[in-house]
């Protein structure tokens, strides 16, 4: 009988240990996301240039070439003259902070 009630009251102090919290809600709306990738998909469809057009817009004055790949790819290689914005940190706050580097001289992004 003592090992009965031992067994249980073990039991349901394991169950105790192995009970979970509910997850806290995700920061990410998916539903917010998905809207959103419709929009930009619209969006670069109507400014994706091919590679003849980008290299002659490249060479154009006050002309910023960027690159979102990780810091390691770009680090591996890149476009000469290539400035790097790693995708993830990606914001209108730090892409006006590079832009503040050229003094508003780099008038169009590639």
């Amino acid at each position: 009988m003592k090992t009965t009630i031992f067994c249980t009251l073990l039991m349901a102090i394991s169950a105790a240990a192995f009970a979970q919290e509910k997850p806290a809600a995700a920061f990410v709306d998916f539903d917010a996301y998905e809207a959103l990738v419709k929009q930009v998909k619209l969006h670069r469809a109507e400014r994706l240039l091919l590679l003849e057009p980008f290299l002659a817009k490249a060479k154009e004055p006050y002309t910023l070439i960027l690159d979102t790949r990780s810091k390691d790819m770009y680090d591996q290689k890149h476009i000469a003259g290539a400035v790097h914005l790693n995708f993830s940190d990606f914001t209108q706050a730090s892409l006006d902070s590079l832009m503040a580097a050229y003094a508003g001289k780099a008038t169009q992004i590639l």
